[in-house]
């Protein structure tokens, strides 16, 4: 009876150690963030599908729609930092089975953009509304 005890009471005093320990942890500072939203254009002319994608070397990347005016805006707060853009032409369904696929060709999207290693396309968000183009 006396050895179950103080098995118990061993577990209750690493359970409370274990639930202090866990309290006493490093704080994270909030992550500065801003709006990011702009228009896509080649050659002066709009992008009207498609999507943009901005990557960093810290590992964020986010992606969103390009509407059909040339419009993006990523409906996230974005970390603040330096970002390579890429600019990829819109996702196509998945082939059926059974069926010829033939992907469809986009000319207005140069291959250069395409490759997050290639694309010299970079972006700098800041706290608060950024407006790219």
């Amino acid at each position: 009876m006396f050895e179950l005890d103080r098995a118990r009471l061993a577990l209750v005093a690493l359970f409370a150690v274990s639930i202090l320990a866990a309290g006493c942890g490093e704080s994270k500072k909030p992550v500065k963030t801003g709006k990011v939203s702009g228009t896509v254009k080649l050659d002066g002319n709009p992008v009207t599908e498609g999507r943009i994608q901005l990557s960093s070397k810290e590992g964020v990347a986010v992606i969103t729609a390009i509407d059909s005016k040339g419009n993006f805006n990523f409906p996230d707060p974005v970390p603040v930092g330096n970002y390579k853009a890429v600019i990829m032409p819109p996702q196509e369904p998945a082939p059926q089975s059974g069926v010829e696929y033939k992907p469809k060709e986009y000319p207005n999207f140069p291959l250069k953009y395409r490759d997050e290693f290639n694309s010299d396309l970079t972006a700098e968000v800041k706290e608060g509304d950024n407006k790219l183009s």
